[in-house]
């Protein structure tokens, strides 16, 4: 059945520039996998659809995930690690960072049909992540509030 059965991995992310030329590299914790579905809610294309992942479903959810990044920001803040990294930036200054990155995004117009903007993942230089789909997702809700703020303000 459509919608049923998507699967994603929760991601633990954080940004750290380099005083040296270094590959970019995503380095992906998992701590659990859930599936979960999407179903629209109604036929009114402005409502978004229900999409659970089933992220947090148990109760240790949460607390993996907290784990994940303890154990992320231990690895930053090593001396193997050192670097890698600006010494006069603290790990902490490195996850506030990472939280007020700007996104910009330029929603790609449909030609003969006004009011249509298209998010596609095709136009990405690289792969954003291990699923893809999800960020394409993610990025087309943040524009869909975008879009709405800036209608109505």
């Amino acid at each position: 059945m459509v919608g049923q059965g998507m699967a994603d991995n929760p991601m633990n992310l954080l940004l750290v520039p380099s005083p040296i030329p270094v590959e970019i590299s995503l380095v992906e914790i998992v701590v659990f996998t859930r599936s979960g579905h999407l179903e629209l809610k109604n036929t009114d294309p402005d409502d978004n659809p229900s999409v659970n992942f089933n992220y947090f479903k148990e109760p240790d959810h949460l607390n993996k995930c907290v784990e994940g990044m303890k154990t992320l920001i231990s690895v930053v803040a090593s001396e193997a690690f050192s670097k890698f990294r600006f010494r006069e930036v603290s790990v902490q200054a490195l996850i506030n960072l990472i939280v007020k990155l700007p996104v910009n995004l330029r929603p790609r117009h449909v030609l003969g049909v006004d009011a249509l903007r298209v998010i596609d993942g095709s136009t990405f230089r690289g792969s954003p992540g291990a699923n893809p789909q999800a960020t394409v997702m993610m990025l087309g809700r943040y524009m869909g509030n975008r879009i709405l703020h800036d209608r109505f303000s």
